[in-house]
Order: structure tokens, then sequence, then C-alpha cells
């Protein structure tokens, strides 16, 4: 298993690639397994191999306290705000994650708030096992609504979650040591 490699050429990571596949050989091996970034050169060049994808693990993040965890990330949020069509907003965007309900209060473009608001006529629903991954990238709003139907948002109010919780790349390094 190769956890962890540098940025190679191509030619380097082909190099690589056919030692790892002698060494695998040599010791009864039924394969090489790569736990690395998806876009990680070593990575791609074995896919464009033949290599298979056998997948990997779904991210299983808990966050507490989303009001805190919200606003820690503020500037974030604020700056995929400014390169937007959303660039100076002054708004309120209320969600409920069924049992918690917040709203996120702008102001002239900045996260003025996150606010606990149970009363809050919310314009986006999350099923609140669906918000980490949208908020982290790891989903975007469509993939959620397909996994959770009752994921459901406001139309005029997708576009600005799709800007604030944009897809990432993210790859979970988990190897310790």
């Amino acid at each position: 298993m190769i956890n962890e490699v540098s940025r190679l050429s191509y030619d380097a990571a082909l190099a690589v690639l056919h030692w790892l596949v002698a060494r695998a050989r040599e010791r009864s091996l039924p394969g090489v397994r790569l736990n690395l970034a998806a876009r990680c050169t070593l990575v791609r060049l074995a896919r464009s191999l033949g290599a298979r994808d056998l997948g990997t693990y779904a991210w299983q993040v808990l966050v507490p306290d989303w009001p805190t965890f919200l606003h820690t990330v503020a500037p974030t949020l604020e700056s995929r705000l400014a390169t937007s069509a959303f660039a100076g907003l002054t708004d309120r965007l209320p969600i409920s994650l069924y049992r918690q309900h917040f709203t996120l209060v702008f102001d002239a473009g900045r996260l003025a708030a996150v606010e606990e608001d149970p009363g809050a006529e919310a314009e986006f629903h999350c099923h609140p096992d669906a918000f980490a991954p949208l908020v982290l990238g790891q989903r975007t709003l469509s993939e959620l609504r397909y996994q959770y139907p009752d994921v459901s948002i406001a139309d005029r109010r997708q576009l600005l979650v799709e800007t604030l919780f944009p897809p990432a790349t993210g790859f979970l390094y988990t190897c310790t040591g």
C-alpha cells in the first residue's frame, strides 16, 4: 500500500508504477493499493493504464456546533460570495436541520451572524446527516437530493447555497504512525 508520494513527472510516475508492480509480484501480492488523492499523478496514470478504482470510504464528519463552525469559516464563505453574483449580499438565509434551526445573516457581503432561530420559516431544509457533506464540499446539492429526497430548498435560494457550498476536491489522509 502506498500512502504518500511527491509530485512526479510522467516518466518518474511510470517508473514507480513498474517498480511497485514488480515488488508486488515478487511477494505474490494480488496488486498494489494506492491510498492517495484521486488527482495525484501516480493514481491518474495507474487508472489510464487500466488500474481499477475500488472506491474510497465516505466522509463521516460530525460537526457538533454548526453556528460556531459556520462563523469560523466565515472568511471562506465571504470570499465565495465576493467572487460571485452575490457580491455585497445583504440578506438572511434560514436553514432547518430538523432539530436545529439557524439563520445565516449577511450584511454587505459579510457573514454578520449565525443566529439560532427555531421559529424562523426555513428556506433550506436539509437532513442533518447531509449537511456536513454539503458544507465540506464532498457532495453537491443535487447529489444530496438524490440520496435524501427530503432535502428541499426554495428555488430562489438554490444558487446562493451552491455558491456558499461548492463541491471540492478533498482527500482525508488517514494514516497514523
